[in-house]
């Protein structure tokens, strides 16, 4: 799920709000019956703001030395590891938090798994 918001969130354009549409995934009830569930992944609730900077190419985003893409937004950053290695220590430019970490350890590099995404906050 990481993995696809963060690779939309490379090309999403900059305006007012961002609108995801009808919401496409469901998931199965806990009672095993059977039916479906409308659910949203948490993730869509993050606010990181507009995007700070567009680039005309998608490689534009790439971090040099790695193979993440990375875009800054007022409120956080979306990363982007398209390849089948993990990628260590990538450099953020910035503090940022994990917003699923309890402690709210700030971050200054990231290490992203392989084919993953993931959006950090602000601190």
């Amino acid at each position: 799920m990481l993995s696809g918001y963060a690779s939309f969130l490379m090309a999403v354009g900059r305006s007012d709000q961002l609108t995801l549409g009808v919401h496409p995934f469901a998931r199965a009830s806990a009672d095993g019956g059977g039916t479906v569930q409308p659910w949203i992944h948490p993730v869509f609730y993050l606010d990181i703001g507009l995007p700070n900077h567009t680039e005309t190419l998608l490689e534009h985003y790439k971090v040099r030395g790695h193979s993440t893409y990375l875009r800054r937004f007022d409120r956080g950053v979306a990363l982007y590891n398209p390849e089948a290695s993990v990628d260590r220590a990538v450099p953020l430019g910035g503090a940022y938090t994990d917003p699923w970490d309890g402690a709210c350890a700030k971050v200054r590099s990231w290490t992203i798994g392989a084919n993953s995404g993931m959006i950090l906050v602000s601190v």
